[in-house]
């Protein structure tokens, strides 16, 4: 009788020993099942901006004059992020890294710190803002290996018709983009090989003004993203531009932008503004 129950014990046992361990593979499946949607979601994301997760990743974003000045706004008040320039961009770039590669290794930089901070070169770069407050912009669009560059009084070639005022130029099909509507603008997104490494690349993101640059962000951005819903434009142009670009590592887009009010329109990339 004793071994009897001796051995009915051992039975139930090993039944809910079973059952905790059915119950830990569920839960395994089910995670897993959850992650695999979240990847397979953003799987256009993921390949426009070229990242893999615990990438070494490097933001460099433009910055204004007189950053100390700008930063100490009153006595004993001192405020970091109000040297950036482009500082709705900035936030929009740096969240979208954080939500599609939570592992990456991210170094964020403004133009001025460059100058006075060694970094690695030939890890990715995504740069933030034009030429005029970005310097790493500059030296990017001086070595002549990008599609875009600008037509400014802040740089050496002007436009003929407007020479006061901000131009993005396209070198290829010698198109110029410009507003003169203050609450609108145009904004591009540039991926290339980065110069100092073939595996890594270099993005820009510019624009004529600010509104131009955080909407280029904004087209392919997950910081509007709420409860894990991705807004369904985001995911449209990340399609788009992912199956235009095939298995191409240096492509373009530009698009155009609009202020209401406080807000930046989030843009519809077409396919005419897809280069590769």
């Amino acid at each position: 009788m004793a071994q009897y129950f001796s051995n009915l014990t051992i039975d139930y046992v090993t039944f809910y020993v079973n059952i905790y361990a059915l119950l830990i593979s569920l839960v395994g499946i089910i995670v897993s099942t959850k992650k695999y949607g979240r990847l397979w979601k953003t799987r256009h994301l993921r390949k426009v901006w070229g990242i893999k997760d615990k990438d070494y990743v490097v933001v460099v974003c433009s910055e204004l004059d007189e950053p100390s000045t700008r930063q100490n706004v009153e006595p004993r008040e001192f405020i970091y992020n109000l040297k950036y320039g482009d500082v709705d961009a900035y936030f929009e770039v740096v969240i979208t890294l954080l939500r599609l590669y939570p592992r990456i290794k991210l170094k964020i930089m403004s133009s001025g710190e460059v100058s006075s901070t060694k970094i690695d070169l030939a890890q990715h770069l995504i740069l933030i803002g034009g030429p005029d407050y970005n310097m790493l912009t500059e030296k990017v669009i001086k070595k002549n290996i990008t599609r875009y560059d600008y037509l400014s009084p802040y740089v050496e070639k002007q436009s003929t018709m407007f020479p006061n005022e901000i131009f993005i130029h396209d070198k290829v099909n010698s198109n110029e983009f410009f507003e003169e509507d203050d609450d609108k603008d145009f904004g591009y997104f540039e991926r290339i090989k980065n110069p100092n490494n073939p595996n890594s690349n270099i993005i820009l993101f510019g624009g004529c003004h600010t509104i131009g640059v955080t909407a280029a962000v904004k087209a392919i951005s997950m910081a509007d993203s709420e409860h894990g819903e991705i807004p369904k434009i985001v995911l449209d142009n990340a399609k788009l531009v992912s199956r235009s670009m095939k298995k191409n590592i240096e492509f373009s887009y530009i698009v155009s932008a609009e202020r209401t009010g406080q807000t930046i329109n989030t843009p519809i990339i077409g396919n005419s503004n897809i280069n590769n």
